[in-house]
């Protein structure tokens, strides 16, 4: 099992921590996408408008690499990290601000999730494909 080789990679992970180590995979691209527009000193990821909105695909192939190195777990819809402690991989100040994040937004998932990004941040809904049904 290699360890993540970058920052991102370790925020992603600790990330995941937060939420007992499993998430959607949309929701944890909400998630991340929250935290470094809101949370992050950092800008660990870019993000462009896709089909579910908010979409980072260095992101993506970040979650491809860690799943290769034995740290993550996919299935069809959810991404699992499969040992914990990421958590302590991430300097002081990075614990700090995903916990503010993890406290603030632990409560929303799923649609109510995505809702509220899209009406947050509308600009990353323009070429949604579910921006009619989530948003009102």
């Amino acid at each position: 099992m290699k360890k993540p080789s970058y920052k991102r990679q370790k925020a992603l992970l600790a990330l995941l921590d937060t939420f007992e180590g499993k998430l959607s995979k949309t929701d944890l691209q909400k998630y991340m996408f929250l935290y470094v527009k809101e949370f992050s000193d950092q800008e660990h990821y870019a993000f462009v408008p896709y089909h579910f909105g908010s979409f980072s695909y260095e992101m993506y192939k970040d979650i491809a690499t860690l799943e290769r190195n034995g740290l993550l777990s996919l299935s069809k819809n959810h991404i699992e990290t499969t040992i914990d402690g990421f958590f302590d991989d991430i300097s002081t100040d990075e614990q700090r601000n995903i916990t503010s994040f993890s406290m603030k937004y632990r409560e929303l998932k799923g649609n109510e999730l995505i809702k509220y990004v899209y009406n947050k941040y509308p600009y990353y809904a323009i070429k949604s494909k579910i921006a009619n049904f989530r948003v009102r």
